[in-house]
C-alpha cells in the first residue's frame, strides 16, 4: 500500500511539473514572436533594385500597283530597346539606363538598303540626398551609333533602268552598274565611335516632383571621339567635319583646303558646365511622354567662333493601343556649332539644327519590377 501511494504521488508530481514547463516555454515563445514583430524586417539586397526592359519592333510596308500618283514600294524595319536598372537605399541611389535604336529602309527605286535610324545612349548616375529634393550627384553618359551612315548623291534609280532596258540580260547588268554607282557616289557621315560623346560630371540634382529632375553640373569633363579616318568625295575627313583639333605641325588650312584625316586628332577633350532636365509624364496606363534636354558649355572653346552651347533634346511619346502593340513617336534634335553641315538649297556649309523623327507602330514587350 505504501509503495502504491508513493508511485501515485510521484506520477502526479511529474505530470504537474511537465504542465508547468510547457506553460513557461509557451510564454517564452509568445514573447519572442512579439519582440521579433516589433523589430523592422531586414530587406533583401535585391529589394533595393527596380528594373525595367522594353523592346519594340516596328515594320512598315507600302506596296503600289498601277498607282497614278507615283511613289515607291517601301519596307522599313526598326528595333529599339530601352532598359533601366535603378538602386535606392536610404539617401543613396544609383540610376542606370540604356537606349538602343536601329532601323533600315528599302525603296524599290533605290538599289541600296539605307539606314534610317541608329543610336546608342548609356547613362549612369549616382546620387546622395542631403536635403529635401536636393542631392549631390556624379553622372556619366556615352552616346554614339552602331555603323556607317551615308549621304547618297542619287546617280540613278532602278525604275529608269527598267524602262530603258527591256532585255532582261541587259537589265541585270545595268542594275549591277547602278548599284555600284550608288556605292561609289555616297559620302560617309558617321561610323562606330565617329562621333562618340563621353561626359563625366559632378553637380547637384533638384527634384521638385516625381516626374521632373533638374541637374546642374558646373564641373563636367569629357571627350568627343572621331575614330574613323574616312573622307567624303570632296576630300574632307570626318575628323574635320566634327571639329577635331588640327595637329600643330601640319600646313595652314588656307594653303591646303581639305587636309587629310591624319592632320586632325581623333579625340578632343572638353571641360565645362552642363545643365540636364529630365521629365517623364504618364497621363494614364497607356499614354506616356518623356523628354531630356542637355546643354553643355565648353570653357575651353573659342567663344567668338562658337558662341552657343551644344544642345541635345530627345523626346519620346508612347501610346499603348493593345497589350503587345503601341504607337511611338521619337524626335531627337542636336545643335552643335562645331559641326559644319552643307545644304544644297543655300549652297552654304554652316552649323545647323539636326533633327531625326521616327513614327512607328509595332510589337512592344515590357518587363518591369513590381513596386
Amino acid at each position: 500500500m505504501i509503495i502504491a501511494a508513493l508511485a501515485a504521488g510521484s506520477y502526479a508530481f511529474s505530470a504537474s511539473a511537465q504542465d508547468n514547463i510547457e506553460a513557461v516555454l509557451g510564454d517564452a515563445a509568445t514573447q519572442m514572436e512579439d519582440s521579433s514583430a516589433d523589430k523592422p524586417q531586414k530587406k533583401n539586397h535585391s529589394q533595393y533594385w527596380t528594373n525595367s526592359f522594353r523592346a519594340d519592333l516596328n515594320i512598315d510596308q507600302t506596296a503600289l500597283s498601277n498607282w497614278a500618283a507615283g511613289g515607291d514600294n517601301t519596307i522599313a524595319l526598326g528595333a529599339a530597346i530601352d532598359a533601366s536598372a535603378n538602386y535606392a537605399k536610404n539617401k543613396d541611389y544609383w540610376n542606370n539606363r540604356l537606349q538602343l535604336d536601329y532601323g533600315f529602309l528599302y525603296a524599290s527605286s533605290k538599289p541600296i538598303l539605307q539606314k534610317n535610324k541608329d543610336r546608342i545612349y548609356l547613362q549612369s548616375k549616382y546620387g546622395r540626398q542631403f536635403a529635401d529634393n536636393l542631392s549631390v550627384t556624379v553622372d556619366f553618359s556615352f552616346r554614339t551609333q552602331f555603323s556607317q551612315g551615308f549621304n547618297y548623291n542619287t546617280p540613278g534609280n532602278l525604275a529608269d533602268i527598267e524602262a530603258l532596258y527591256p532585255d532582261r540580260s541587259q537589265l541585270k547588268e545595268k542594275k549591277r552598274m547602278v548599284h555600284q554607282a550608288w556605292l561609289d557616289s555616297r559620302d560617309v557621315l558617321s561610323n562606330w565611335l565617329s562621333p562618340a560623346y563621353t561626359t563625366l560630371s559632378v553637380g547637384i540634382d533638384y527634384k521638385p516632383a516625381k516626374w521632373l529632375n533638374i541637374s546642374l553640373s558646373p564641373i563636367t569633363g569629357g571627350f568627343v571621339i572621331v575614330e574613323s579616318a574616312e573622307t567624303n568625295l570632296a576630300g574632307k575627313s570626318l575628323r574635320e567635319t566634327y571639329g577635331m583639333k588640327r595637329i600643330d605641325n601640319v600646313p595652314d588650312i588656307a594653303e591646303v583646303p581639305f587636309q587629310p584625316a591624319s592632320s586632325f586628332r581623333s579625340a578632343k577633350f572638353e571641360f565645362g558646365a552642363q545643365l540636364k532636365i529630365d521629365a517623364n509624364v504618364s497621363i494614364n496606363d497607356v499614354f506616356s511622354y518623356g523628354t531630356q534636354i542637355v546643354l553643355f558649355e565648353d570653357y575651353l572653346k573659342n567663344h567668338r567662333t562658337n558662341p552657343c552651347p551644344r544642345i541635345n533634346w530627345d523626346n519620346k511619346i508612347n501610346w499603348k493601343v493593345a497589350k503587345f502593340f503601341s504607337l511611338s513617336l521619337n524626335v531627337n534634335m542636336i545643335y552643335d556649332d562645331a559641326i559644319m553641315i552643307f545644304n544644297e538649297k543655300d549652297g552654304l556649309e554652316k552649323a545647323r539644327l539636326q533633327i531625326m523623327e521616327t513614327l512607328g507602330f509595332g510589337f512592344t514587350y515590357t518587363i518591369a519590377s513590381k513596386k
